[in-house]
């Protein structure tokens, strides 16, 4: 069983300060950095193969008949959604430090796994039902989005999973309840003295773009 470090806060809270590895959590977080790393290899590979081809047909002209998928509204959300799927896989590769160490350890490096691993988590869910809903939309509907809603999606998205990240820092009293990012069971994120914005800022926005995902997929099997 892990060895537990804890503080004593004036909230009466314990926050964790260090969780030790035992033998066999090691090997398990071992194994789960050694497939991130496959995982990051693939999606670097194929973001490398989407530039390439954006490069080799800068000049190409794209008719409507056979529009270029580089040039299209759901290859920049796919790009959008392989960078959120890089930062998931490079939250996990971060947890290399933590069997270095012997455990998880509070302090920078654990906060900014944290920030990484809530930004990836969100970002995933966010661009995953812009996709579907963009097809959705080319599927059943007369209505083309032009290149100011692309634009104008991009920004808003990317603006949102970053105010998704800082607003809970931002708006959580953490003098008395500990750092927001922190341990949380074996590597970090949002610490567990902050329930409600795990809830508010993480599991329920996951589950209602999961559940909206699953709804236009079911409406595609229908149709």
């Amino acid at each position: 069983m892990s060895l537990n470090v804890t503080a004593a806060l004036s909230s009466g809270d314990n926050p964790l300060l260090r969780i030790v590895y035992t033998a066999s959590e090691t090997k398990g977080i071992t194994s789960l950095v050694f497939f991130s790393c496959i995982s990051l290899i693939a999606v670097v590979s194929v973001l490398s193969v989407i530039a390439l081809s954006a490069y080799n047909n800068r000049h190409n002209t794209c008719t409507t008949d056979k529009p270029l998928f580089v040039r299209s509204h759901v290859a920049a959300y796919f790009v959008s959604l392989l960078l959120c799927d890089c930062l998931q896989a490079i939250g996990s590769i971060m947890n290399a430090r933590w069997i270095q160490s012997g455990g998880v350890q509070a302090g920078t490096f654990c906060s900014a796994q944290g920030v990484i691993t809530q930004a990836a988590d969100i970002g995933a869910a966010l661009w995953t039902f812009v996709i579907v809903l963009y097809t959705f939309n080319a599927l059943f509907t007369e209505w083309k989005a032009n290149k100011f809603v692309l634009l104008g999606t991009l920004v808003a998205g990317w603006c949102f999973v970053v105010a998704m990240v800082f607003c809970g820092p931002t708006v959580t009293s953490v003098g008395s309840q500990g750092a927001f990012y922190g341990i949380s069971g074996y590597w970090c994120w949002i610490s567990p003295e902050h329930p409600g914005a795990r809830i508010t800022l993480g599991y329920l926005y996951v589950r209602i773009t999961s559940h909206a995902t699953a709804t236009f997929s079911l409406l595609f099997a229908i149709v």
